[in-house]
């Protein structure tokens, strides 16, 4: 399999993993579980070392859209958090990884993105919410179209800046 193809397919399948943990197993499972696909992801797909500081920025872009979103009472958690759950965050730190790898194949097709934005995420929210302690505000339909809204803008954003930040010149290869 071809180096590319190899991170591709690792990144997807390391997002899908993490994803699927810590929505069911919540914050005991990612608390040990992130460590170690981090570590898998940075010898295994990262190919920039300075994409954990991109990773970082926009975790907390999205930590912060999350926890507005739980504030607003458009998500709410079995448990008082003061932002979010641990598990919610973590999830946020390996969304943050493929914008480089598995979903690179989106950038510059922003419309597409924004659409892909809109639906695939407010799917993984309702699955989400399915499969946790998550709830919506009284009627649903607010706290989803809140969250399709988000998502088209944001996953389009997180391309550009993917893209503009990996082209920069001082970024440099881990090589």
């Amino acid at each position: 399999m071809k180096t590319e193809l190899r991170r591709f397919v690792l990144n997807a399948a390391l997002f899908q993993a993490g994803w699927f943990a810590f929505v069911v197993g919540g914050d005991r499972v990612a608390l040990w579980l992130l460590p170690l696909l981090l570590i898998f992801h940075h010898y295994w797909v990262l190919q920039i070392t300075r994409e954990w500081s991109f990773v970082v920025g926009f975790s907390v872009l999205g930590v912060s859209i999350d926890s507005l979103l739980s504030v607003t009472g458009l998500l709410s958690f079995d448990e008082q958090y003061f932002f979010i759950p641990f598990w919610l965050f973590a999830l946020w730190l390996l969304m943050a990884t493929t914008f480089h790898h598995c979903l690179s194949w989106l950038v510059d097709k922003y419309y597409l993105a924004a659409a892909f934005g809109a639906f695939f995420s407010t799917l993984a929210y309702w699955a989400g919410a399915n499969l946790s302690r998550v709830t919506f505000h009284a009627e649903p339909w607010r706290s989803l179209l809140a969250i399709a809204v988000v998502w088209a803008l944001l996953l389009p954003l997180g391309l550009h800046c993917s893209q503009r930040y990996f082209k920069s010149p001082e970024v440099s290869s881990k090589e």
